[in-house]
């Protein structure tokens, strides 16, 4: 096979593991229509299966923390993966929810997300930041003064603030890489 042909058959060709949705017409007579019938059915597999695959990170996530003492998990993540935190609360949510997600019918991970974090109220809508109406830098100062805060307040304070360390983290980084640039160049 030419190049061009082997690259052709290694998009369109057939794949171990995902199975077909959507039956093909059987007589395609135009090349074109049938090369775009096979991307479309790879498209679709794809998206089924990244939920597969949120589930089965998950599960490796949820053997991971359960290995590790209290208070390992996050600094764990965030030496040994090219993911952050979120993503990986993200996909412990969707192994916790998997008899709930129906992966077959999903076609793609934001529904899957959407799926497992419930209804939303009016105000996470407007400002996902606040609990109960309440910014989250005043819950914190409140937390800071020795005041007492709820269960779902100590969530979202924890939220925020993993939060805000990544943020901080992310321009830090992108600081020091500027830096370094600026230094080779001297």
């Amino acid at each position: 096979m030419m190049g061009n042909e082997r690259k052709k058959e290694a998009i369109l060709g057939s794949r171990t593991g995902f199975s077909r949705t959507e039956e093909a017409k059987d007589i395609v007579v135009d090349s074109a229509a049938k090369d775009l019938n096979a991307l479309h059915q790879s498209i679709l597999t794809s998206g089924k299966n990244m939920v597969k695959f949120a589930i089965e990170a998950g599960e490796i996530l949820t053997k991971k923390k359960a290995e590790l003492k209290h208070g390992e998990f996050l600094p764990w993540v965030e030496e040994n993966l090219t993911f952050k935190i979120r993503t990986a609360q993200r996909y412990l949510k969707i192994y916790e929810s998997r008899d709930s997600i129906n992966a077959s019918a999903l076609t793609h991970l934001e529904d899957a997300y959407k799926l497992v974090a419930g209804p939303s109220t009016s105000e996470k809508e407007i400002n996902p930041d606040f609990v109960d109406g309440i910014d989250p830098k005043i819950l914190y100062k409140k937390y800071r003064n020795g005041e007492s805060i709820t269960k779902s307040e100590r969530k979202s304070l924890r939220e925020f603030l993993t939060s805000e360390k990544e943020r901080i983290l992310t321009t830090a980084k992108s600081k020091v890489s500027r830096i370094e640039e600026e230094l080779k160049h001297l």
